[in-house]
């Protein structure tokens, strides 16, 4: 029996010996993971064109990953049973943590590379499907959403989360969401001090909103306590020393 770097034994039917597969080529990635983010389908006077100045409808893609993806030969639909009802052409990327937004106006004839793209369909104010695919046919992601108001999207928030769908009515087409009617969430990490391991508080910042991030060692607390230095419009970080003692975290807007 030959065993080496990627061998897998397979028995042989009836027989006693042991026949080996060696695969000495590469494993393939997974696709990267591209996502839907927003979209708003009864934009009434919400986001212009700059194209042709019409309020068309959109939405946006969304890269959480690492690295840039080039969407040369990626399909979008609103019809799972036609999945490449538009391919993107070449001319078209995404970086790392990036957005692009997408005008759903059947206007793909004013695609210009490097620009906002356009696609061959439109989106129903009354709930559709709208789906991403691989080159090769296969699905990266799909939504799916009920009626729409107008000027409000909806979308995932934070940003890349599966479910619920949240509706926003402070749209942020080609950028972070922004839900002002829920609490921001809390990012936590702890990483070494010079004397002891700190806590690195972090949230996303709303441009032109001020926030105040408070503490307590209990929930029930009543009175919760300002967290020093941390009031402020712009401030999205803070460093606190560790302890043993349990502590809580919220943030309020002033």
């Amino acid at each position: 029996m030959v065993v080496g770097e990627g061998a897998s034994g397979l028995p042989l039917p009836g027989a006693s010996g042991t026949l080996t597969v060696i695969y000495r080529g590469t494993t393939p990635l997974p696709h990267p993971l591209l996502l839907i983010n927003e979209w708003m389908a009864a934009n009434t006077h919400t986001l212009a064109d700059p194209a042709d100045g019409d309020y068309a409808d959109w939405f946006e893609l969304y890269n959480p990953g690492e690295v840039a993806v080039d969407l040369f030969g990626y399909r979008l639909t609103d019809n799972l049973t036609n999945t490449a009802k538009f391919v993107i052409p070449a001319g078209w990327s995404i970086p790392s943590g990036g957005y692009l937004l997408v005008w759903a106006d059947e206007e793909s004839y004013r695609n210009l590379a490097g620009t906002n793209l356009h696609v061959n369909f439109k989106l129903s104010r009354d709930g559709e499907r709208i789906a991403l695919c691989h080159p090769d046919g296969s699905l990266v992601d799909a939504v799916e959403f009920g009626p729409q108001k107008d000027d409000v999207s909806q979308g995932r928030w934070p940003d890349g989360i599966a479910d619920p769908l949240v509706s926003f009515t402070v749209p942020t087409p080609a950028s972070v969401n922004v839900n002002d009617d829920l609490v921001q969430p809390l990012r936590t990490t702890s990483v070494p001090g010079e004397r002891q391991r700190e806590l690195v508080l972090t949230w996303i910042v709303v441009p032109g909103s001020k926030y105040r991030l408070q503490s307590a060692t209990n929930l029930s607390e009543p009175n919760w306590q300002d967290v020093p230095n941390s009031e402020g419009e712009g401030v999205s970080s803070l460093r606190l020393l560790a302890t043993n003692q349990a502590s809580f975290f919220r943030l309020l807007k002033p």
